[in-house]
């Protein structure tokens, strides 16, 4: 009898040890334009990098203001990489790129991440701070930091677990409960 406690105490420890190294999500490493970088022109290209590999149906689309669709073609996806070419110079504006992918856990992720085009006439954000500062616009640009890897919840792979070791205890009661009978 007590062989059979080990064993399901063994059983439900593997499954809350099993999903810890499995439980992280692709999620976007860098973008090029950055996530809430102001660009002097317009990209011709968006390039999405993420933290693992990601599936080959993986795709992405650009909206401009009034989320008005933008044509994006030649979406293309190499190992981490992802990268499409835009097939219109994009007007001055805020855009933004949602991004629908498969990660190499398997697991679908999606978000979005955004960007300005400078409009005629605008000063980049860089521009503003070295007129303010009193100082000349040879300032090297700051790198825009990475966006933050994004990340589903837990609760599905909590769900399970849960089940399973309601699972092993109610089993566990059904075998004493027989063993005292007989």
């Amino acid at each position: 009898m007590r062989n059979g406690y080990l064993i399901g105490f063994a059983f439900v420890l593997a499954l809350l040890l099993a999903p810890v190294s499995a439980s992280a999500h692709t999620g976007l490493k860098s973008s090029v334009p950055a996530n809430g970088s102001t660009v002097d022109r317009p990209p011709g290209e968006i390039v999405l990098e993420f933290n693992t590999d990601i599936g080959s149906m993986s795709t992405f689309e650009v909206l401009g203001e009034n989320d008005k669709a933008w044509s994006v073609s030649s979406i293309r996806v190499d190992q981490n990489k992802m990268t499409g070419k835009l097939d219109a110079s994009l007007p001055g504006g805020t855009y933004k790129v949602k991004w629908h992918i498969v990660g190499r856990d398997g697991h679908p992720v999606e978000s979005e991440l955004s960007f300005t085009v400078k409009r005629e006439g605008q000063q980049s954000s860089a521009a503003q701070d070295a007129a303010s500062a009193g100082t000349q616009a040879a300032q090297q640009p700051k790198e825009p930091a990475a966006a933050p890897p994004e990340t589903g919840g837990n609760g599905r792979t909590i769900a399970v677990i849960a089940i399973a070791a309601a699972a092993v205890l109610a089993l566990g009661i059904v075998v004493r409960l027989r063993r005292k009978r007989g």
